[in-house]
């Protein structure tokens, strides 16, 4: 429970910072559209370059801080940190605090760190298939 606690917390954290980041350029007015090979991109550029509100045309492979992988990297990472100072962490408090109780093991800590990153990967799979559904042309037209 106290590492979820204590993500949770660098969670908040991490999105309170990534919220009042300057990425560089203003996002308001911003549309991203997720394209998945560049010969369709450059169709959709042609298509939409004569519309006298466009400003401004540009291309990334990923949008800073949305890529897959970089987002499953950073889980990983995290948790080979967060996971062995909660471990010790837990350990010298229980140490200090209880003179009789059972061993803390590895397991539980584990096991949050794997149900962590089965809970990402399914929210961002179902967001990609979300966005798979949507017709960019129509949200176009919305706006």
């Amino acid at each position: 429970m106290t590492v979820n606690l204590l993500r949770l917390l660098l969670f908040i954290q991490n999105a309170e910072y990534q919220k009042n980041l300057d990425w560089g350029y203003d996002q308001e007015d911003l549309v991203i559209v997720s394209v998945y090979e560049s010969r369709y991109f450059n169709v959709f550029r042609n298509e939409i370059s004569g519309n006298p509100d466009i400003i401004n045309i540009g291309e990334a492979q990923n949008h800073i801080g949305q890529s897959w992988n970089s987002v499953l990297k950073i889980m990983i990472i995290s948790s080979f940190i967060a996971v062995p100072l909660c471990y010790l962490w837990m350990d010298w408090y229980l140490n200090l605090t209880y003179d009789t109780r059972t061993p803390l093991t590895a397991e539980p800590f584990l096991l949050t760190t794997v149900v962590m990153i089965c809970t990402s990967l399914l929210t961002v799979l179902s967001q990609i298939i979300k966005g798979a559904r949507t017709n960019i042309v129509d949200n176009l037209r919305e706006e």
